[in-house]
């Protein structure tokens, strides 16, 4: 499968699909929204090249003029918002990325940390991923070599180890508890380990 970038990404998508009229649940915003911020980072780490500034700066031409149109728009805001939380993602980018080309040394400086060669297939979404880190970090399952593991650390964690971004937890916990099946992930899993068990 080929993976999306930026311009095409499914953020991107939904946008458009908000401009034209069609109602963007904000769960599925969310996702969009996280799984664009992880391309991001993704595209970021990268060297820099004239390709990848090209890119930024299509993307965020695309989000100015959604942008533009959405913030007029007589529909519910959620579109607008995440187009305009996007667009600062993007433009606060390229303005690493310029930052980096006028002072080389800072990419000498950073260390090389191994990258996770987990990520979540296209039926797994960010908001499953908090709704297993919250009741982890509320019972308390994971401990650190001082005792137990804050919520930032297992987030922290978690990032790293599927590859997403999960800066908006906060939200998207929230978003999580508004919804009438808090536990679609959890009853899937146990599910699947009843059945396991059975066989």
């Amino acid at each position: 499968m080929k993976t999306r970038t930026l311009i095409d990404s499914r953020l991107v998508t939904l946008l458009y699909e908000a401009r034209n009229g069609r109602t963007v649940c904000e769960r599925t915003l969310d996702d969009a929204y996280a799984r664009f911020c992880t391309t991001v980072n993704r595209l970021g780490e990268k060297p820099c090249s004239s390709g990848a500034i090209r890119l930024f700066e299509r993307t965020r031409i695309e989000l100015s003029d959604l942008s533009r149109f959405l913030e007029h728009s007589p529909l519910p805001g959620a579109a607008a918002s995440c187009c305009y939380r996007a667009r600062a993602i993007v433009e606060s980018e390229l303005r690493l990325i310029h930052q980096r080309l006028r002072y080389p040394e800072l990419d000498r400086e950073r260390p090389s940390v191994p990258r996770s060669p987990l990520y979540l297939n296209e039926k797994t979404t960010v908001s499953d991923i908090v709704e297993l880190i919250a009741p982890t970090y509320k019972l308390g399952l994971l401990r650190t070599e001082t005792g137990k593991a804050d919520l930032q650390t297992i987030i922290n964690a978690f990032e790293w180890l599927l590859n997403i971004d999960l800066t908006h937890y906060a939200g998207l916990r929230c978003a999580i508890f508004k919804r009438q099946d808090l536990t679609p992930l959890l009853d899937r899993m146990r599910d699947a380990w009843i059945e396991a068990s059975q066989k």
